[in-house]
């Protein structure tokens, strides 16, 4: 059966709104990091952070999400004391525009029962000069972003996957070196995010690679092969921009 936070995972479905903007006279603020008391238990909002695209817990696997025309802001939400988990919680983004609340868990390595990483898909507008998480509680308390923050959802990356090359040749039982070379020609630095492996699996590994605004870069990974009756194999890259498929024949 699947897990509670693969469950969570629901399709979202991009979702803006302007009810509920900033400067509500009924909203307690807390810096990044303060935990709010609710009684028996206490909600943290830290860690900000700006993804072009996010590793969103799917119902069964950890799949790439990207949301055209948006970027996305990644908090930690944790509860500490008796209370409710964090998917429990109404958590929404709001900023000077509107109100974001659909929300995609993220897959992060340091999640527990009690904290979990979460991402808002908000979109990339110059006019964008306010940003908040907001939790509708016992009370409305907000979080307010800083401005660093709200610059980075201003400005996107641009990313290009330049070359994707893979060996012609291969023997069985082992692993490929996948070179890929990707371009940024986008307006600030920027993660590139994709799925990269055997293309007769259900699901590949994604892999990450950091590329400043206006530069390229090349990373180089394994990945293990698996040769079909007609001696060959599959290699397969998923990005936003599409499908790439590499055939490797068996040596």
């Amino acid at each position: 059966m699947p897990s509670r936070r693969a469950l969570l995972a629901a399709f979202a479905t991009f979702s803006f709104s302007t009810a509920g903007c900033l400067g509500s006279s009924r909203s307690t603020e807390l810096p990044v990091g303060e935990s709010h008391d609710a009684g028996s238990f206490a909600v943290r909002v830290s860690n900000p952070r700006v993804r072009h695209g996010i590793a969103k817990f799917g119902t069964v696997h950890i799949d790439p999400v990207w949301e055209a025309g948006a970027q996305f802001l990644v908090v930690d939400l944790a509860v500490e004391g008796d209370g409710p988990t964090p998917s429990e919680l109404d958590v929404v983004a709001e900023t000077n525009q509107g109100s974001v609340e659909d929300r995609y868990p993220v897959h992060s390595p340091g999640a527990t029962e009690t904290i979990r990483s979460f991402g808002f898909p908000i979109p990339t507008d110059e006019g964008l000069t306010d940003v908040a998480v907001r939790w509708r509680g016992t009370q409305t308390v907000s979080w307010t972003l800083s401005d660093d923050i709200v610059a980075s959802l201003r400005r996107a990356p641009d990313f290009t996957v330049e070359s994707f090359v893979v060996p012609e040749t291969a023997a069985p039982e082992t692993d490929v070196d996948v070179s890929l070379t990707v371009q940024n020609t986008g307006d600030r630095d920027g993660r590139f995010l994709a799925e990269l492996g055997p293309a007769g699996l259900s699901d590949q590994s994604e892999i990450e690679v950091r590329v400043p605004a206006g530069e390229t870069k090349t990373t180089t990974r394994p990945v293990q092969v698996y040769f079909s009756d007609d001696d060959t194999a599959d290699v397969v890259l998923r990005w936003e921009g599409g499908t790439e498929q590499r055939t490797v024949q068996r040596t």
